[in-house]
């Protein structure tokens, strides 16, 4: 928009030796736009060697002049506008992003406290006991958590026998497993986790199994060759 504008008024006050400090040249007529267009810090001055003048270029350059600050004032405008917009939004959301996880906690702490034995803390008995109770799953449901993904950090949260979690913690954690979240790094480091926890209990599974098969096939071998060291021996104290 500068650029433009400044090309037409060179063109029309490049030789106005009234005006040759503002518009002699394209750089320096771009930098009176932008001083005294935009940001007006000498617009009367600028306008004032102009406007009293009856020449044609000088009125056709006055009209141009403050179309341009119109035209910047609206775009200036706008852009703060935007920003305020921006800005409200941003704060509208988080206002209700906040009450809805205040909603959630204490909905979600009643129905961990009806099966908590009163220390605050939830054993993977209570919580098994509510994630099998269907109104408990469909608080949950309602609240947009995602239920599946829920039990499977559950199992990697109590994969310690014995283990006992914060209600606080517990209700964090079913709060991260919203569905309508988006991404964010949290997420991608807990299913991260999740992932190599599910495939080192695979790994593990795989290497017991493949122990024991091959303990089998050991055993079996060892009894075959013992039932041929047998025969061996009575066939040849027979033929003795």
């Amino acid at each position: 928009l500068i650029y433009a504008f400044a090309i037409v008024l060179n063109m029309l006050l490049k030789d106005d030796e009234i005006v040759a400090d503002y518009f002699q040249t394209l750089p320096v007529t771009m930098w009176t736009l932008l001083m005294d267009g935009t940001l007006l810090l000498e617009t009367h001055v600028v306008l004032g060697y102009l406007v009293h003048r009856g020449e044609f270029h000088a009125i056709v350059s006055v009209a141009i002049f403050l179309i341009f600050v119109l035209l910047t004032a609206l775009t200036v405008m706008n852009m703060l506008i935007g920003v305020l917009c921006e800005v409200v939004t941003a704060v509208s959301e988080n206002e209700k992003e906040e009450a809805a996880i205040n909603v959630m906690k204490q909905t979600v702490l009643l129905e961990l406290k009806k099966f908590d034995d009163g220390d605050g803390m939830i054993s993977e008995v209570e919580l098994s006991e509510m994630m099998a109770d269907p109104a408990s799953v469909m608080t949950l449901v309602d609240l947009g958590i995602d239920v599946s993904f829920l039990q499977e950090l559950q199992v990697m949260s109590y994969a310690t026998p014995g283990a006992l979690i914060p209600i606080e913690s517990l209700i964090d954690q079913m709060l991260t497993c919203r569905s309508e979240l988006q991404l964010t790094v949290k997420h991608m480091v807990m299913q991260h986790r999740l992932s190599h926890w599910v495939l080192h209990n695979n790994l593990k599974l795989a290497e017991e199994r493949l122990r024991d098969n091959m303990e089998e096939c050991l055993s079996q071998l060892a009894q075959t060759l013992s039932n041929g060291s047998k025969k061996q021996g009575k066939h040849g104290r027979g033929g003795g």
